[in-house]
């Protein structure tokens, strides 16, 4: 019975030790919160079951090649020592990279530009444009000569020069009656070139001015009427009838012919591959340069065929070279124009780059 009686009272004393621990682990929860951690309630929020209920952290994204780490950045072992000697090698060894300036991709498209654009032009190409030119220019020319030598109709002048007049009657039947003589003599056939030539009336008494005659002269054939006809013409002189009263007028047009085709020849090798118009010009002035030089070396004299006239009011008359000349010379003075034009762009341009150098100052600086 004692002791039942004592194991009773330990357990009275138990329970009431149970109860006093109780109250003494809520006194302690209302003191001081629970750890954020703690999941079973046993006040430890680092024990296994609290780390293993932890939810797991989301993976770290991949960065972007070329980002850098929170680490340093020439850290290339993870160590966190940029310095060491194998970062050091690898970054010698990296490639530089050289900022491209804002205008570079133009600069280098122009520049591309202007390299093909050199390329297609061939250095040939205005020796060439020029032979085509000036060849078409002198075949044309002389194929309307000839074509006016014999198409174009011719009748006699009365005669101011009696030994010619003597001679010309050598050409006629010599029993001719003396009333027909003269109409004889007027359909007797002009000679081309020698006949059509004006020259100077011979044998004049003294005190009397110089003047000038030719055997035949062309006839006029309207092509516009009151405007523009065709008339054959034989010219000492140069284009349009100047020199033509001249008695050197063939020896020095002859050499200022040849001087003018070496000029045009010398031009031409100077010019620019992109100056056209005065490759056209050279060709055209050339090739009517050559044109009038065969007529002086084979007749000499310079045959024309084109007159232009307002009713009795003319013009020179004048040949197909005449035309390709002035032409050829109209040319020039545009090309002269033009290259005037792109010598002041050019200097403005370098102005411009020169200011932005700091080269040039402006006034309101000084």
């Amino acid at each position: 019975m004692a002791a039942d009686n004592d194991t009773t009272a330990g357990e009275g004393d138990s329970a009431e030790e149970k109860a006093d621990v109780k109250a003494e682990d809520k006194a302690e929860d209302k003191a001081a919160p629970k750890a954020k951690n703690d999941d079973d309630g046993d006040g430890d929020a680092d024990d296994a079951d609290d780390v293993k209920a932890k939810p797991a952290a989301p993976a770290a994204k991949p960065k972007p090649a070329g980002e850098p780490n929170a680490k340093a950045k020439d850290d290339d072992e993870g160590d966190d020592d940029a310095d060491d000697a194998d970062d050091v090698k690898a970054k010698s060894t990296a490639p530089a990279v050289t900022p491209k300036a804002s205008g570079e991709p133009k600069a280098k498209a122009a520049g591309a530009k202007a390299a093909a654009a050199k390329a297609i032009v061939d250095p040939r190409a205005k020796w060439i444009l020029f032979l085509i030119v000036a060849v078409a220019s002198l075949v044309a020319d002389q194929a309307t000569k000839i074509w006016a030598k014999h198409a174009l109709e011719t009748r006699r002048n009365p005669s101011q020069d009696l030994e010619y007049t003597k001679e010309l009657e050598k050409r006629i039947d010599p029993n001719t009656p003396p009333e027909q003589r003269r109409a004889a003599l007027e359909k007797v056939p002009c000679d081309i070139p020698e006949d059509v030539i004006v020259r100077s009336v011979p044998n004049l008494p003294a005190g009397q001015p110089k003047r000038y005659w030719a055997p035949c002269s062309g006839v006029p054939s309207p092509v516009i009427t009151n405007y523009w006809d065709w008339e054959l013409s034989m010219n000492p002189g140069s284009a349009f009838g100047l020199f033509s009263g001249q008695g050197f007028a063939r020896v020095f047009l002859s050499i200022v012919g040849l001087a003018a085709v070496g000029g045009m020849l010398w031009m031409l090798k100077k010019s620019r591959a992109d100056q056209k118009i005065l490759h056209w010009a050279l060709a055209f002035v050339a090739g009517g340069a050559v044109g009038n030089l065969i007529d002086r070396i084979v007749d000499g004299v310079v045959t024309d065929f084109i007159l232009w006239h307002y009713h009795d009011k003319r013009w020179p008359v004048f040949n197909v070279a005449d035309i390709v000349l002035v032409v050829g010379v109209g040319l020039m003075f545009i090309d002269i124009q033009k290259e005037g034009k792109r010598e002041k762009e050019k200097k403005k341009r370098r102005a411009a780059r020169a200011k932005a150098a700091g080269l040039v100052k402006k006034l309101s600086d000084d």
